[in-house]
């Protein structure tokens, strides 16, 4: 059971490793997020 705990959560973290390159391209459009979400 922990052992298929630990791949869940190594793919999960490769997931977010390659989501985190991915998110590069659209850096941009979060920091315009972020930059409008406090004004409300």
């Amino acid at each position: 059971m922990r052992w298929n705990i630990m791949l869940i959560g190594l793919f999960l973290f490769q997931v977010a490793v390659a989501a985190g390159g991915a998110s590069q391209a659209t850096a941009p459009q979060q920091v315009q997020l972020a930059q409008i979400e406090p004004r409300r």
